[in-house]
């Protein structure tokens, strides 16, 4: 599974996070080469109580992954991407999507020459009030945004699948995040 799921990216060793791409996209590229504004406004998630940002997930047509998930500035109608990522689902599989983050975990740690790791390890997510839903995250600080890898285990409640994320960042967006759900 990792060499197939990795021998797929289009990942190149760089220190920049505009480097780094998922099914071809980058930070800093629009979304209008790769989706049309109606898929775009289509697949608009409320996520958030903070709307500097928001989310936006669409079903994958690749084999990579299940979705893909892009965050954008509110009222940017270029639709520049400052977050994307790609998502595997592990529906009650919560086991296997560490063993998949863990082979991929060490696959980044090769991939960037000079990167600061943060392990965050088990986290209640912010999204669910009842505490139940978790996240594991790792991630990698460049110099101008992030790589994260998590496992997502959600509470029955809410009502969404579990699953594994690779996504990038930039600062911004990041920063952002600690506001959002508040």
């Amino acid at each position: 599974i990792f060499f197939f799921f990795f021998s797929l990216q289009s990942l190149t060793k760089a220190d920049d996070i505009r480097d780094f791409e998922i099914e071809g996209m980058s930070i800093g590229d629009s979304a209008l080469k790769y989706f049309s504004k109606r898929e775009i406004k289509m697949n608009k998630k409320n996520w958030y109580k903070d709307t500097k940002f928001y989310g936006v997930q669409i079903t994958s047509q690749s084999e990579k992954f299940d979705a893909i998930q892009l965050h954008f500035k509110t009222g940017d109608k270029t639709y520049i991407i400052h977050s994307v990522g790609g998502l595997i689902d592990f529906s009650n599989d919560i086991t296997n999507c560490h063993v998949l983050k863990k082979k991929v975990d060490n696959d980044i740690r090769n991939l960037f020459e000079k990167v600061k790791v943060s392990e965050k390890g088990k986290r209640k997510h912010d999204a669910d009030k009842s505490g139940q839903s978790f996240t594991y995250d790792t991630f990698y600080n460049l110099k101008n945004g992030n790589v994260f890898t998590g496992c997502y285990d959600w509470s029955k409640q809410m009502n969404y699948i579990d699953n594994f994320r690779i996504i990038a960042n930039t600062k911004e967006i990041d920063k952002w995040y600690d506001v959002a759900y508040n």
